[in-house]
């Protein structure tokens, strides 16, 4: 009995040690096939992006570096502006303009043949953030700029029946906080000659001076949060926020100048573009509905308040959008890169006879890169 039991465990353990050996090498050739499979996408997204730069390329005005990656220390500097026309019972109309302060924001970026991401904070005020995500092809690209901030300074200025300023208030940093979304893409028609993507991802580089008209769609989406604010407290409310979503298409034309060494390039663009609202909302809640403060005038005047402004985002209008680019870059080495790329979006009054708002974003952006 004894001899079987040694038996039985002599044999299962052997089926153990067989099974063990197995288990590691299947575990092996499956981990090596993972990562074979990870380098032939890997090897695939490279021939793709190297082809999608140098398609019926002209290589005597743009160049692809050699290093594939560029990563960045950069520095963000930029603003947001909106306002709002309200009209008025009595004395005309008001217009409220909310400027944020001045965002100074560190962040850095990594690269790869136009494909990035780069993420930064406030150096001053740290709830202001901001993210952008790049996808710079020769014909083309993408970008999606996110920005938060939580300072704003409102300033209002009250006007008679015939648009003639009564009276002006400005006011203090408010309770109130701003985020808007920028979502930008391009298709270059001299994609040949002119680079887009040498200018604002420096995945490619300008030999030559070259310009070319593009085709832009962009994506605009403003939310202003102006709960406990003057302008809140001018519209009898205790909450308020607008948000506002807008699609524009346009033609546009842009421009790149090389110094005879290659080394510096000079960029500007402007795109005018049609701009389509396609979302506009508002959030409002009386200020002291219910307490022996709201009268019925007051309750009149929060009607109409609210119709204003229902007016508005019940009937939105067509307008004009406008995109600004600038850009300048050095390459101090082969390696190593310097410049800055700024942006500016504006759009007019969406609305003249009701309650209408305008906005601008800009930004501007300085950055040192290194090609690895």
């Amino acid at each position: 009995m004894i001899d079987v039991l040694r038996h039985r465990a002599i044999a299962v353990l052997w089926m153990s040690m067989v099974f063990a050996v197995w288990c590691c090498g299947a575990t092996r050739l499956m981990a090596q096939e993972e990562r074979q499979q990870s380098e032939t996408l890997f090897q695939w997204f490279k021939g793709w992006r190297e082809y999608m730069l140098t398609s019926d390329m002209d290589s005597g005005c743009i160049a692809i570096p050699k290093q594939p990656w560029l990563v960045s220390l950069n520095f963000d500097i930029g603003g947001y502006l909106t306002g709002f026309r309200i009209p008025d019972m009595e004395i005309g109309d008001g217009t409220a303009v909310f400027r944020s302060t001045l965002c100074n924001r560190a962040s850095v970026g990594a690269y790869y043949r136009g494909w990035g991401l780069s993420f930064g904070r406030s150096i001053i005020d740290g709830d202001a953030s901001q993210f952008t995500f790049t996808s710079y092809g020769q014909t083309l690209g993408i970008d999606i700029n996110y920005q938060h901030g939580t300072t704003m300074h409102c300033t209002i200025t009250y006007r008679d029946d015939e648009r003639t300023p009564i009276s002006k208030e400005t006011l203090g940093a408010e309770a109130g906080s701003a985020s808007v979304l920028n979502i930008n893409a391009y298709y270059v028609f001299n994609s040949r000659r002119f680079s887009y993507s040498a200018a604002l991802g420096q995945s490619s580089m300008q030999m030559c001076d070259a310009g070319s008209f593009f085709l832009g769609l962009t994506y605009y989406a403003s939310t202003l949060d102006i709960s406990g604010s003057h302008l809140s407290n001018y519209l009898l409310s205790d909450r308020c926020d607008i948000s506002t979503r807008q699609i524009a298409l346009g033609v546009g034309y842009g421009y790149n100048h090389v110094s005879p060494d290659k080394r510096f390039l000079l960029h500007g663009s402007a795109m005018p573009m049609f701009m389509m609202p396609v979302y506009n909302s508002f959030h409002m809640t009386p200020l002291v509905n219910g307490v022996a403060e709201w009268n019925d005038e007051a309750q009149a005047y929060y009607n109409a308040r609210y119709a204003d402004m229902n007016d508005y985002t019940s009937h939105p209008q067509p307008s004009i959008l406008m995109v600004l680019r600038a850009a300048v870059y050095w390459n101090i080495t082969p390696v190593l890169v310097a410049g800055v790329t700024s942006l500016l979006t504006a759009y007019p009054s969406l609305s003249l006879d009701r309650f209408s708002s305008f906005g601008l974003q800009w930004s501007a952006f300085a950055y040192l890169g290194y090609r690895l």
